[in-house]
Formats: C-alpha cells, structure tokens, sequence
C-alpha cells in the first residue's frame, strides 16, 4: 500500500480534517452499524499510545504493520504478528479484560503521554502492594519495551501481560495480584 493510499484511508475516516481521528469518527466510519464495544476495539488496535486519539503515524504504523512482510530466508525465524495485530486479537478474543487493561494503562501513565516510563511501572507495582525489587521492575520493563525507546506503549504493555514478561498490576476492581 503506497503512502498516497493510506493518507486517504486516512483522511476519509478524519471527517473534521483536524489530522487525528477521533472514537466519534470511528464510530461514524463504521457506519453505525458497530456497537460502542466494536468502536472502543477499533480505537484500542489504532490508538498505540493509548491517548484516546490516533494520530497520523499510529494510523501508518497500523496499516503497515498488515501488510506482507518480506520473504524470509531459511534459517531465520517467524517474527509473529505485530503487537498492534496482538492487541486487536486480545480485543476480539475479550472485550471485557482488554477495556480493563486500557483503563489500568491508563491509570498507570500518571503523566497522561500515553506511554509508561520506568517510574511510572514502579509506582504502579509499589502502589499494588506488590514487592519486587528495583532490579526485577527494571527486568520487566526492559523486556516489555519491545521497541527499546525507553517506555512502553499499550501495546507493548498488553504483549508484556499475555507473554508473561510482567507481574500484572490488577485492572481496578479486581483483587488477584500477585505478591
């Protein structure tokens, strides 16, 4: 797909032509026809930082992540879907604990940048009554920041849980933690 076609995916779901897309144009580029679930699914696999918008570069990032990815040679190894493509399975698979985790995310990323650093993983494990260690929270969060930029995306956050690479902070309301 050539850049051409995806600015105009993208700007045929930017009604307001503002350069993000919101949950509001979601729901009307479904027509209608998705109930509030379907759309929060959407945004959650579109919206990779978790700020409740997609921007332009989540959107390519998105589209790019589906396309056919290059012969590998024999002796490499399958790389897996990518963890946006992860992240719209969870949704599909269940809704309910996906919703959870974004708001748990959310919680976590006590600045509102929709990434996770270090301090705010830490704070969310000490709040929890979790007790690991500085090093143990620091092995987390290396192996859940796929993308090794120093902070972790919803994305990478939801993979980390489903691999087991991270001692879940328990969604709000729930009472299973790990100790």
């Amino acid at each position: 797909m050539t850049d051409d076609e995806i600015r105009e995916r993208f700007n045929r779901i930017d009604i307001n032509r503002s350069g993000i897309i919101s949950k509001n144009e979601i729901r009307k580029a479904l027509r209608g026809y998705a109930t509030d679930e379907e759309v929060d699914r959407h945004l959650a696999m579109l919206d990779l930082n978790a700020d409740g918008i997609v921007s332009w570069e989540e959107f390519v990032r998105h589209m790019r992540a589906y396309e056919t990815a290059p012969e590998q040679e024999e002796d490499e190894a399958p790389q897996g879907p990518s963890p946006e493509h992860r992240v719209d399975e969870f949704w599909q698979s269940d809704p309910a604990m996906a919703a959870r985790l974004l708001a748990r995310f959310r919680q976590v990323d006590t600045d509102g940048s929709g990434y996770l650093s270090e301090e705010e993983l830490t704070g969310a494990m000490t709040t929890d009554g979790m007790h690991l260690t500085e090093q143990v929270i620091s092995t987390m969060f290396a192996q859940m920041d796929r993308s090794d930029d120093g902070r972790i995306s919803y994305a990478e956050y939801l993979c980390g849980l489903m691999d087991g690479e991270a001692a879940q902070p328990s969604p709000p309301g729930e009472d299973d933690r790990l100790h």
